[in-house]
């Protein structure tokens, strides 16, 4: 694994496949290596998939991450509605040994 984040590798394609479709010089070098202008072409339009690839993945992350905090949430606000049921059961069965330890109300 490379120690560029795809961020920092599809930023230096962008330039590169830029700069070779600007610069007629590179171009021309370019086109010698069998790297014609519509090569860079496809390479362009392949930088630019990949960028809003790496784009949506982003979104995505977000997203899960904004999930697994409302889900977070919500085991908090369950839990404190369990434990306010489990005050009254254990007030409710205190007499009720067998009732009581079925549900393992007894904090132990």
């Amino acid at each position: 694994m490379s120690k560029f984040s795809i961020h920092s590798q599809l930023l230096f394609a962008q330039n590169a496949i830029t700069n070779a479709l600007n610069q007629e010089v590179i171009k021309n070098l370019l086109a010698e290596y069998g790297y014609t202008e519509e090569k860079l072409r496809e390479g362009l339009a392949l930088y630019e998939e990949a960028q809003s690839l790496d784009i949506a993945k982003d979104k995505e992350y977000g997203d899960q991450y904004e999930a697994t905090n409302e889900l977070n949430l919500a085991k908090v606000e369950a839990n404190r509605e369990y434990m306010k049921h489990v005050k009254i059961a254990r007030v409710a069965l205190k007499d009720n040994r067998g009732a009581y330890e079925s549900l393992q109300i007894s904090g132990r």
